[in-house]
């Protein structure tokens, strides 16, 4: 009996091969960050849910070709286990495993008077969330002590995450010291702890991840960084923490989108700074041939291009049929061009590059570059 089409019906389904969550549980949110990547810098409230949905449509596209897979090579499979095996085959070594199917239970939280009440009968795990939630590190400690597990999921989400989300630095030792692995991602967009201490700016909570475990050069499922992150919320002394932890000054996620492209889309001259100092490559493009220098000539953003090309960005890098040369020139940052000044030999290069392609206005531009 072909399996094939229903297996591929299953599998294309949200929840396909995974528990719903209880019919009522209490109400987690998702960090406000990006999702994934989308081939530029990070655009809160724009790229965010653009990324999630390709990040989702690429999680659809493996189902459907492992759901295929897997009848093609054992016709007796059923058409659930089919779609099983096709939702992990999207898991990977950062992501939370499959979950067993649940029963559909009673209302475990309620509100009254405005607050939040955890309902007699509800689990050890829902009301370790809830405990985590109003702040009662006592009865986490209870909790965990009496053996519910630190990796336990409700509606998707771990502890940790709803932990380091609601700011519980109590019960975020305790989890940790309980054995919860900062390295899991979950909730709906799918990321781990570290990438939403870096987002809340919250440096504490960050140092106890990083001892508890946590790694620094990880990505996420969907792609993002923490490094990058912490260009993209403009922060210096998380960005340290990180590098300083082993983080690679070049971490870069699926577009190849590196910090110090983020930093020169951002004009971020200090984390920029950092970066370099680091040893991050001033030259290394993104998968479509974009370059930190070309971003930051583009965009007329002087002292940014100075600390580049003193790194040894190159002024007359291709970047498509363009350069970062003359993407200042064609943008009207003529004033910023006289003010590069370059080494003879390099002045040289700049002029025969330029009457290659028969750009004469930026040449007598350069004619007063001094000789360095």
């Amino acid at each position: 009996m072909d399996t094939g089409a229903p297996a591929a019906a299953a599998a294309t389904a949200p929840t396909a091969g995974v528990a719903a969550p209880p019919e009522a549980s209490p109400t987690f949110v998702d960090p406000d960050v990006p999702a994934g990547t989308g081939g530029g810098a990070l655009e809160p409230g724009t790229d965010a849910d653009a990324m999630a949905a390709a990040a989702a449509e690429l999680a659809c596209q493996a189902r459907r070709a492992q759901a295929t897979a897997c009848t093609a090579g054992n016709v007796n499979n059923s058409a659930e286990d089919a779609a099983k095996a096709a939702a992990a085959a999207v898991v990977d070594g950062a992501s939370l495993p499959l979950a067993p199917p649940l029963a559909v239970r009673k209302p475990a939280v309620a509100t009254r008077g405005g607050k939040s009440v955890l309902l007699p009968g509800a689990s050890r795990v829902v009301s370790l969330f809830w405990r985590i939630s109003n702040a009662e590190p006592e009865a986490v400690e209870t909790l965990l002590h009496d053996g519910v597990d630190a990796n336990s999921v409700v509606g998707g989400t771990l502890p940790l995450l709803h932990a380091v989300e609601m700011g519980q630095r109590e019960s975020i030792s305790l989890l940790l010291r309980a054995r919860a692995d900062p390295n899991l991602a979950s909730g709906r967009r799918r990321l781990t702890p570290l990438l939403v201490a870096v987002r809340k700016r919250d440096e504490v909570v960050l140092q106890a991840l990083l001892t508890g475990g946590a790694l620094a050069n990880l990505l996420a499922p969907c792609g993002l960084g923490c490094v990058r992150l912490a260009v993209s919320v403009g922060s210096l002394s998380i960005l340290k923490i990180l590098l300083d932890a082993g983080a690679a000054a070049d971490q870069c996620g699926l577009d190849g989108w590196t910090p110090l492209l983020e930093a020169a889309y951002r004009n971020n001259v200090v984390c920029a700074s950092e970066l370099v100092r680091r040893g991050a490559d001033v030259n290394r493009p993104d998968r479509s041939g974009v370059v930190p220098l070309y971003v930051a000539a583009a965009a007329g953003r002087t002292e940014l291009v100075h600390l580049l090309v003193q790194a040894g960005g190159d002024l007359i890098l291709p970047v498509g049929r363009s350069s970062p040369l003359l993407a200042a020139a064609s943008a009207g940052h003529h004033a910023m061009l006289k003010s590069w000044w370059l080494p003879f030999k390099k002045k040289m290069a700049v002029l025969r590059d330029l009457q290659d392609k028969k750009e004469d206005m930026v040449a007598r531009l350069l004619m007063d570059f001094g000789d360095g």
